[in-house]
């Protein structure tokens, strides 16, 4: 049985959270911060390793539409273990971003093991099968 899960994202703009889930697998599409309100900083109770964390619990990779942080800005607090997959370009876009907001002097909004994280990630083109064997997440219908 197909389970889906909207955890945020339906009555609001941004922080798109979805989860799609079996009895053998579970995957979460995009996993991304609220916005902010105007010239306030964003209000998002799941920013932090703890709600990511909780969050992820028995979930297999994660998928990213695309760079937006509203898709994809909780990215530096999940797990180690949960392989996480984005588009070669959007890929290429948030390296940028992130290299070039490294070096804003005086608190960074990034640090070099976000980088490193985002090198990490594993990367997709439009209709490519994925087949990794360390992901169950296509056996989703067996």
């Amino acid at each position: 049985m197909l389970r889906i899960t909207i955890h945020r994202g339906i009555n609001q703009i941004g922080g798109c959270i979805t989860e799609i889930a079996t009895d053998k697998c579970k995957v979460i599409i995009d996993l991304g911060q609220n916005l902010p309100e105007g010239d306030n900083p964003a209000q998002d109770d799941k920013a932090n390793k703890e709600s990511i964390r909780n969050l992820t619990e028995g979930v297999d990779a994660i998928f990213y539409t695309h760079y937006h942080g509203d898709h994809v800005e909780l990215f530096k607090y999940v797990p180690e273990s949960i392989e996480q997959y984005i588009g070669e370009v959007a890929k290429q876009v948030m390296l940028c971003k992130y290299e070039i907001l490294s070096h804003i002097p005086n608190n960074a909004p990034v640090k070099q093991e976000d980088i490193l994280l985002l090198e990490s990630f594993n990367t997709f083109r439009e209709k490519q099968e994925i087949s990794s064997l360390s992901l169950k997440a296509f056996h989703l219908f067996d």
